[in-house]
């Protein structure tokens, strides 16, 4: 990864934040209660059919043997994915954003694209 301090400033970064809040604050309790594993998610449809859409995917141990979070919802959720880019207009200006594009350039990217977020 590659850490360029000050390249977003502060306000757009909190703004971020903020909407992140909000996409997790509107996680119901009938979301599907998936943990995130990078071990096995071959059997898993809602991992397999998220590429178009905003999902939830969670820490091991976030929930209790009742399906109740074990913490509060912004330290339970390992991941979104996989359509955030696409879907939320404050993560696709900021995904879209040429300042990101221009960065991938000069790394030596021909045609930098976004295949999904997370």
């Amino acid at each position: 990864f590659l850490v360029i301090p000050h390249f977003y400033p502060a306000r757009q970064c909190e703004g971020l934040q903020h909407e992140m809040k909000t996409i997790l604050a509107a996680c119901g309790p009938n979301e599907q209660r998936t943990v995130f594993s990078t071990l096995n998610q071959t059997g898993n449809d809602y991992f397999l059919n998220s590429g178009d859409k905003i999902r939830f995917f969670f820490e091991e141990k976030a929930f209790d043997s009742n399906g109740h979070l074990t913490r509060p919802i912004e330290t339970a959720v390992n991941k979104v994915g996989h359509a955030l880019h696409a879907l939320n207009p404050t993560f696709k200006e900021f995904t879209h954003d040429k300042r990101n594009a221009a960065i991938a350039k000069i790394l030596g990217w021909k045609k930098p694209v976004v295949p999904q977020s997370m």
